[in-house]
C-alpha cells in the first residue's frame, strides 16, 4: 500500500514539475513577444520646463493645448494653438511633419500628457511633454 502510495506522490509531482516547465516555457514565449511589441511603442518624453526652454529654437514647435481663452489670456512666444480637444481631428493639418520636434504644454500638465501620447499614437515622434504654463519662468505673450 506505502508502495502506490508513494508511486502516486512522486506520479503527481512529476507531472507538476512537467507542466510547470512548459507553463514556465510559455510564459517566456509570451514575456519575448511582448519585449518585441513594447520595443516598437514610441511614448512622448516627459521634460521639465527648463529642458524645454533650452530645447526652443526656430526649428521646434511650441504647442499649447489648452483653450481659446486660456491661450489669449498669455501663452508662450511662438506657440502654437491646438486645443486637446482637437489634436485627434486636426493634428494632421497643423502639424504636417510627423518628425518635427514638438513641445507640448497646457496649464497644469494633465491636458499637455493626454495630448502627447495622442501625438504618439497619431505617428509624431519627437515629442516633448513639458507640463503646464503654471511652471513656465519664461516670457509669457498675450493676444492683442
Amino acid at each position: 500500500m506505502k508502495k502506490y502510495v508513494l508511486l502516486f506522490l512522486l506520479a503527481i509531482l512529476a507531472t507538476s514539475l512537467f507542466s510547470g516547465c512548459d507553463m514556465q516555457e510559455q510564459g517566456n514565449e509570451v514575456a519575448e513577444e511582448d519585449k518585441s511589441s513594447s520595443s516598437d511603442l514610441a511614448i512622448a518624453i516627459r521634460i521639465s520646463a527648463l529642458e524645454a526652454m533650452e530645447m526652443m529654437t526656430d526649428d521646434v514647435i511650441i504647442l499649447d493645448v489648452r483653450n481659446p481663452d486660456e491661450f489669449a489670456q498669455g501663452h508662450i512666444p511662438n506657440a502654437i494653438l491646438l486645443p486637446s480637444s482637437e489634436v485627434q481631428r486636426d493634428a494632421e493639418s497643423v502639424l504636417p511633419d510627423k518628425n518635427q520636434v514638438i513641445l507640448v504644454y497646457c496649464r497644469s500638465g494633465a491636458r499637455s500628457a493626454a495630448a502627447a501620447q495622442e501625438l504618439v499614437a497619431l505617428g509624431y515622434t519627437a515629442i516633448y511633454d513639458f507640463g503646464g504654463i503654471l511652471d513656465w519662468h519664461g516670457e509669457i505673450v498675450t493676444e492683442e
